[in-house]
């Protein structure tokens, strides 16, 4: 987002002062500290891409606008906006197509013959998320897909969740886009799709596959953050996050590992593929 600033006209040090904060916590007992911590500093504008950040950064003001930065649940679902159109309080920004996971599905359905029964593996401790569970689970019925809910609540919680996928026989996996899911777990979700031998299409972003994950369909956040720069800008001169419409990715990338793990037996046709096709809509 800095280099999109920068293309603005805005140079920290010299027009723009930047606090920041970092944290992989997924629990969000950080971030309403962090909240407090940037808001104390005087801050115009509070920009965050994680979900758990966001929702303290609402709950800790009303009146500094918040830009969302792309983070993985819909801030309707979030319950953050009225609406895309007119978001109509002082969070506005940039999100994920709600469509990303139900995609996952379609894609699961594609790569693996024969499959009958798709699991869905989620962060049960991040909110929004059984949204996106039923939007899953709508697009495995239309494909006469039987569907397994497997939430989560910490990184102790994924091994048991694998257990319970393979115990039913699902045939494939789509990993709901949560941070719990990478770094914080060590990326065991992709140790563990190998050792079961379960197929699994990963929502949230590329580094899946660059851990040897057979394929990531998810929103491209590096655009998501050089887009959210122009949403500052116009805060920054005047406007009002109660009236800037949310944009939504309409399309986004696409990849698969070209050095999987273990010899998978799909029809998948391009084993090295990776297409980044991003474009922002409002509605």
């Amino acid at each position: 987002m800095c280099s999109a600033l920068n293309e603005l006209g805005y140079v920290e040090g010299r027009n723009l002062t930047m606090e920041r904060r970092l944290s992989q916590d997924q629990t969000g007992a950080v971030f309403p500290q962090f909240a407090e911590d940037v808001l104390a500093s005087g801050a115009r504008v509070i920009v965050t891409s994680s979900t758990p950040a966001l929702l303290a950064a609402a709950q800790a003001t009303q009146s500094v606008p918040i830009v969302a930065s792309g983070p993985n649940r819909s801030l309707q679902d979030l319950k953050l906006i009225e609406s895309l159109a007119r978001p109509g309080r002082n969070v506005t920004g940039l999100e994920p197509h709600p469509g990303l996971d139900a995609r996952g599905v379609e894609l699961l359905a594609d790569m693996v013959p024969g499959l009958t029964r798709v699991a869905y593996m989620r962060n049960a401790a991040t909110a929004g998320g059984v949204e996106q569970a039923r939007r899953a689970e709508r697009a495995a019925r239309e494909l006469g897909l039987d569907f397994l809910d497997v939430p989560v609540r910490a990184p102790n919680d994924i091994d048991q969740a694998f257990e319970q996928a393979t115990a039913v026989r699902a045939g494939g996996l789509v990993v709901q886009g949560d941070l719990l899911f990478g770094d914080p777990s060590d990326w065991r979700v992709v140790g563990l799709a190998t050792r079961y031998r379960l197929p699994a299409v990963y929502t949230q972003t590329a580094g899946y596959v660059d851990q040897g994950g057979l394929m990531a369909y998810a929103s491209d956040y590096n655009a998501f953050h050089r887009r959210a720069a122009t949403f500052v800008d116009k805060l920054l001169r005047g406007a009002q996050a109660a009236e800037l419409p949310v944009e939504q990715t309409m399309t986004s990338t696409s990849c698969s590992t070209s050095r999987p793990r273990t010899n998978w037996a799909f029809r998948f046709r391009d084993m090295s593929s990776c297409r980044r096709r991003t474009c922002f809509g409002k509605r």
